[in-house]
């Protein structure tokens, strides 16, 4: 993590880790003592065969539908072999 944002120029930003999961939205929350509605959770999709990152209160849903009118493409979500060797992580948050 501190390597992709020293790639970026974000290297002075401060990354926190925890004991406790933060695996999911509500993890997340009860770890830093918030709301999930406060939480900003990053779920992948593909347009065709372009990979999206989209980033969402921890409480809402995403509009596939909505997304699909936005990108002028079909949306699917992608397997978890997919997102792992995309993002290097797997759903829910695991390594």
């Amino acid at each position: 993590m501190r390597a992709s944002l020293a790639v970026h120029g974000l290297d002075h930003l401060t990354v926190r880790e925890f004991t406790a999961s933060t695996a999911t939205a509500s993890d997340a929350a009860v770890a830093i003592g918030t709301t999930v509605s406060r939480i900003v959770k990053s779920l992948v999709f593909m347009a065709g065969d372009q990979p999206v990152l989209v980033l969402a209160s921890g409480s809402n849903r995403v509009d596939v539908e909505k997304l699909s009118r936005l990108l002028g493409k079909p949306i699917a979500r992608p397997n978890a072999d997919l997102v792992k060797t995309l993002t290097g992580f797997s759903i829910a948050g695991n390594l």
